[in-house]
């Protein structure tokens, strides 16, 4: 499908002064911080401010958030980015609504009475589960898909359930207190029931991902609740991802309403306009996250690997869009691992001269399978390798195989969404913090042998969850009135001389990616 370039030239929507805007915020909680953005009616970002967090690792494949520092976070990434709008000008007053958009899957537990979560949160990308997981595989016959065709997930220790069966056998206090007061939520609840002082709320997206969630009639599954023993009481009640979560009960922000939430990767689609059939983007974050429009009827997929799940829910009466996602378990999380970890670079000043030093990797191949595979190998068995490594190689060509892989793994999620669906995408629309990343970004178009286009606001996730708080507080009409805010700024075109390269590169990829399987027991 085409990439629908949408208006440019926005020099006809115009304020006259800064009093005359309307202020939309986006609390954005995700793996690696909080971050408080906010825009005006137009799409423009005015100001922000965003607090990094604890990456807590107690043992390999665990991953742990603080819960409470990551509110503390968000209290003080609110109170920052208002002293800036102070500062230059603007009034809270001017704020109509805020949407809360989060990491997904990630868990958290709390108590209701006291507000203190009982155990850290289990990052979406902890692997801790496997052993649960594989008790539900042998319970179900083997079949990994077993739940899909209710949740569209398979059996993985991405998802939700796993993680909150395991807090459930391992954290004696919640099992005590299940029936009284214990609440269950991703990031998005955890931040909304504290902002508004009690109310347990998720949206349908967050909901998708816990592989609780009837997909089709937006309601948790009593069969599966009952095979993971999760009463459904101590679950969030699901709302649509644009409507009234409550009001603010504290800080610069008392009054205003929560209007909006939505999961990460569904906030940056809205924010890249993902409103047609078809249309496609590709988040380059922690992990990489491929999702297309499929339209108001969840498409399930038998063995290709992707994910059905709920693209978004624009209003209380509005219609349910689903997507099939391509999730990419490491992105920034590999770059990252690579610097503060093995020390192969300093900054992404000299990150960018050792790539321009290169010309190929020399035959290097890097799998950054930290947490396993995800789409559409669903592999946990697999591990992080590096092949192809001669006296010749030195740390660039490392280096250059690790950005390499990343994009590898997108065309291994992008060629299985077309297999699937039975035709080619021509087109793909890029976010996140490596798609600034140029040789990167040229390297995907190549190996893709597609285009890639970039939004003038990089920051997709928190605009698309903005735009949403904005419908349902009546500063838009609809959908079709968002697209004029919505501006192409940058477009990497593939190079056609690249095509045999790429093929016979690929071919050697999917040899790597193989040797990375059956590693972990």
């Amino acid at each position: 499908m085409s990439c629908n370039l949408f208006a440019k030239g926005l020099s006809k929507f115009r304020f006259s002064t800064k009093k005359d805007r309307i202020l939309l915020g986006a609390l954005d909680q995700s793996t690696t911080g909080t971050k408080f953005v906010v825009f005006d009616s137009l799409g423009n970002q005015i100001q922000q401010d965003m607090i990094p967090h604890e990456q807590i690792t107690q043992k390999p494949g665990w991953l742990e958030h603080n819960p409470e520092q990551i509110l503390e976070n968000a209290n003080k990434a609110i109170q920052n980015t208002v002293k800036k709008l102070e500062q230059d000008g603007f009034s809270i007053s001017q704020i109509k609504s805020i949407g809360v958009t989060n990491q997904r899957e990630t868990v958290v537990a709390w108590n209701k009475k006291t507000g203190k979560p009982y155990n850290n949160a289990l990052v979406w990308s902890d692997t801790r589960t496997r052993e649960i997981c594989k008790k539900y595989l042998e319970k179900n016959n083997g079949n990994a898909n077993y739940y899909s065709k209710i949740t569209g997930l398979p059996i993985n220790t991405y998802f939700s359930s796993y993680k909150i069966r395991w807090l459930l056998e391992n954290v004696p206090q919640i099992r005590q207190d299940l029936f009284k007061d214990v609440a269950f939520g991703n990031m998005d609840s955890w931040l909304v029931w504290n902002l508004t002082k009690g109310n347990h709320f998720t949206d349908v997206t967050n909901a998708s991902r816990t592989s609780l969630l009837n997909i089709k009639n937006l309601k948790y599954e009593k069969s599966i609740l009952n095979d993971f023993e999760i009463p459904e009481e101590t679950l969030p009640k699901v709302l649509s991802s644009s409507q009234e979560f409550g009001i603010i009960q504290d800080g610069p922000l008392k009054g205003i309403p929560i209007t909006a939430c939505l999961g990460d990767q569904q906030a940056a689609s809205v924010g890249h306009g993902l409103f047609n059939l078809g249309d496609s983007k590709n988040t380059y974050g922690t992990g990489c996250f491929f999702l297309v429009n499929t339209g108001t009827e969840p498409r399930f997929v038998e063995g290709g690997g992707l994910l059905t799940t709920i693209l978004y829910k624009l209003g209380k009466n509005e219609p349910t869009v689903y997507a099939l996602e391509g999730s990419i378990e490491a992105g920034g999380s590999s770059i990252n691992w690579a610097r503060d970890n093995m020390g192969l670079y300093k900054d992404f000043h000299e990150l960018k001269d050792l790539i321009d030093k290169t010309k190929d990797t020399q035959g290097v191949y890097f799998v950054p399978a930290f947490s396993g595979l995800f789409s559409p190998f669903w592999r946990e068995d697999a591990a992080g390798c590096i092949l192809g490594l001669t006296m010749h190689s030195k740390k660039e060509h490392i280096l250059r195989a690790l950005l390499e892989g990343i994009a590898y793994r997108t065309r291994d999620v992008v060629e299985a969404f077309e297999a699937t669906a039975g035709y080619k995408i021509d087109s793909l629309k890029i976010d996140g913090g490596l798609s600034k990343n140029k040789f990167l970004m040229q390297f995907q178009a190549d190996i893709l042998q597609k285009d890639i286009y970039q939004t003038k606001v990089v920051d997709s996730t928190c605009l698309g969850v903005a735009f949403a708080a904005g419908l349902s507080s009546n500063v838009y009409k609809d959908v079709e009135e968002l697209k004029q805010y919505i501006e192409i700024e940058t477009k990497v075109q593939y190079n056609s001389q690249f095509s045999n390269q790429a093929e016979e590169q690929y071919k050697k990829w999917k040899k790597a990616i193989q040797r990375s399987m059956d590693w972990k027991d």
